[in-house]
């Protein structure tokens, strides 16, 4: 797990309408099998980091997405607000990172069939966040 990606997991944590929802379900890449719903999962997607004239400078643009799983449509999509509300327009140090913006993208969504919970299948809204921050 990357620097980045610890620091905005913190930043959920910390929020108290995310925790309200999904306690400490905040996962990276995969929940956790025959954990309880709903959970958030997350990855780094991609990093660039930033160029000036004298090489390297300190800035990274990353992208990173997050997955709201949840039993229902509507809880995916409260859950997925929540998660907007805790990121969108973030910036602080968490972490040791210092994230200088955190923007939502959009969102994608996704009915999972009843494999993955039992008989009632799951619905997902993920949620893409273009962060710059300095590490």
């Amino acid at each position: 797990m990357t620097a980045i990606e610890k620091a905005l997991r913190t930043v959920l944590i910390a929020d108290s309408a995310v925790t309200a929802l999904v306690a400490s379900r905040i996962y990276p890449e995969h929940r956790q099998q025959g954990s309880d719903f709903p959970a958030i999962t997350y990855q780094l997607l991609s990093t660039n980091p930033q160029n000036s004239a004298n090489g390297h400078t300190s800035i990274t643009r990353a992208i990173m997405a997050f997955d709201c799983i949840a039993i229902s449509y509507g809880a995916a999509k409260t859950l997925a607000e929540a998660v907007r509300q805790a990121l969108m327009d973030y910036s602080g140090t968490s972490e040791g990172v210092v994230v200088k913006s955190c923007h939502h993208e959009g969102d994608n969504t996704i009915i999972e069939d009843s494999q993955v919970a039992e008989d009632r299948g799951v619905s997902r809204i993920i949620s893409d966040y273009i962060v710059w921050y300095e590490s």
